[in-house]
């Protein structure tokens, strides 16, 4: 979400924030950071941090209700709706993710080198829940029918999801990446 903030911060005003909670940015990951409150009316081009407040090192989200009163000062929206404390794979409990209404775009990032690891909670976040995604159990090694199943299952990484689906891909494999994207319904866009 940073760098593709930082990616689009010369040309457009954009508004970082999450529904959940995250941690706090480092200095340079935005231009103007914002607690508590809204912006100015007279933005300028840059990345713009908000957030309720500060717990332990993560802020906390702002309300929907706050982000539409501001939506319009903004060229472009990015929210992370859902985090996975660091771990590369995931499985999701009934209340996530937090995608708010207003979204056109849902991206969600998958790091496919995660084939070959083990199905372990050092691994996984909510590997309960993963392993009723993926049909698969403790200590097998990822493969690419887990990838498959994260993907298309209802329960999966698009779940909740609105608008158009994104896949991006962080580090890329492209013989992984080949593989995958031929199993993927064609509505779905991989970006690596």
């Amino acid at each position: 979400m940073f760098s593709v903030a930082s990616e689009l911060k010369n040309t457009y005003k954009v508004l970082i924030c999450t529904t959940t909670k995250i941690l706090v940015p480092k200095k340079d990951e935005f231009d103007f950071f914002h607690i508590g409150g809204m912006p100015s009316s007279n933005l300028k081009n840059g990345r713009y941090v908000l957030g309720n407040t500060i717990n332990k090192g993560k802020l906390l989200s702002i309300s929907e209700e706050d982000i539409l009163k501001i939506k319009s000062k903004f060229d472009i929206i990015l929210i992370e709706a859902d985090g996975s404390k660091r771990k590369g794979m995931k499985g999701w409990k009934d209340y996530e993710p937090v995608i708010p209404s207003f979204t056109t775009k849902t991206i969600g990032v998958l790091d496919i080198l995660n084939i070959g690891k083990f199905i372990n909670e050092d691994n996984v976040h909510n590997i309960e829940e993963f392993m009723q995604i993926t049909n698969s159990s403790k200590s097998q090694k990822i493969n690419m029918n887990h990838i498959l199943s994260l993907i298309d299952n209802p329960k999966g990484l698009f779940k909740d999801s609105k608008g158009e689906k994104i896949i991006y891909i962080p580090k890329n494999d492209e013989k992984l990446v080949s593989e995958m994207v031929k199993s993927l319904d064609k509505a779905i866009k991989v970006v690596t």
